[in-house]
């Protein structure tokens, strides 16, 4: 806005004038708190882009192709942004309407990058014909690394990792795409707790910057070492975290969400919580994000996290 400002200001009246404007301009926004907070940002963003989370001398094991258990709108959004990566992806679920579902997601994304001309007809194509979607864990066998992304039930997420024990390669590493539940007891329900480990997306997949790795107790340094790897190849921002229920970003995210519920049965009107996040400069309101990520999700989420951390 003041660079429109100083181009209407200084439009016909020669450079000098238009270079005195525009120093004043920049001048004024450059010692705001604003500036000073996302001059920080940058900086974070950087060192955590390049920062070295195990030793350097470890070689990761490269990711040649992907298996992905679970095809919600979540697993068509990691399945997505592997393919655009040129990443293969071995999609599976229970039926296949959840893979129809999941392909269509994907195909929704790859047209968009097509239209905002991210991408050429041919390349969305090969891309999007990189998934392919099966209700077996045929195809499995030579994945270099498997997401699991199905409903946040640890008896579920454990059964998914028993029986990919007995598929996939020795040297695969399982992760779960989980947001609150610990991943040392997947890792136990696995033949090699030392290949398992957690890698929390963020929706929409393709847009947030953000991913959290977690390491387990049993978590070696190969395993951590492959997946920062694979996560910085597919254009995340790492951070490896511990494995305590929440990890990082929902201990804090929740605290947010469960404010905007007080505020609710306080009676605050549901559209004014979202105005006044949304005019502070969230990209949307805690309550439109709440329906985002789903109600029933959310709710299973607090509950694990009020049995660790207690009523806050």
């Amino acid at each position: 806005l003041k660079a429109l400002e100083v181009m209407r200001r200084s439009y016909g009246r020669g450079g000098r004038r238009g270079s005195v404007l525009e120093s004043r301009a920049f001048g004024e926004l450059a010692i705001t708190d604003i500036s000073k907070n996302l001059i920080k940002v940058f900086y974070l963003d950087e060192e955590f882009r390049k920062r070295q989370w195990v030793d350097g001398g470890i070689r990761p094991h490269p990711v040649k192709k992907c298996g992905l258990v679970g095809a919600g709108v979540m697993g068509g959004g990691i399945a997505q942004l592997l393919g655009y990566y040129d990443i293969p992806v071995r999609i599976k679920d229970i039926n296949y309407e959840a893979l129809k579902k999941a392909l269509l997601t994907a195909y929704d994304m790859f047209e968009h990058a097509l239209k905002r001309k991210k991408l050429r007809k041919h390349q969305a194509d090969y891309k999007f014909g990189l998934l392919s979607p099966t209700i077996t864990y045929r195809g499995f066998e030579n994945s270099d690394i498997v997401i699991e992304a199905v409903a946040e039930d640890l008896n579920i997420k454990q059964k998914v990792f028993k029986e990919l024990s007995e598929v996939v390669s020795p040297k695969a590493i399982l992760a779960s795409n989980t947001s609150s539940l610990p991943i040392i007891e997947m890792a136990q329900a696995a033949n090699s707790p030392d290949r398992v480990v957690g890698l929390h997306f963020f929706n929409p997949v393709h847009l947030m910057p953000l991913i959290e790795i977690i390491r387990s107790a049993k978590t070696s340094d190969e395993t951590l070492a492959a997946t920062i790897a694979f996560a910085r190849r597919i254009g995340k921002v790492v951070i490896v975290v511990k494995d305590v229920p929440g990890f990082l970003i929902n201990r804090i995210l929740f605290s947010y969400l469960n404010e905007a519920g007080f505020l609710l049965e306080e009676g605050m009107a549901l559209e004014r919580v979202d105005k006044i996040a949304r005019d502070f400069g969230m990209p949307m309101g805690p309550i439109e994000l709440i329906d985002e990520v789903g109600v029933d999700v959310g709710y299973k989420v607090a509950k694990i996290l009020e049995s660790a951390y207690g009523p806050r």
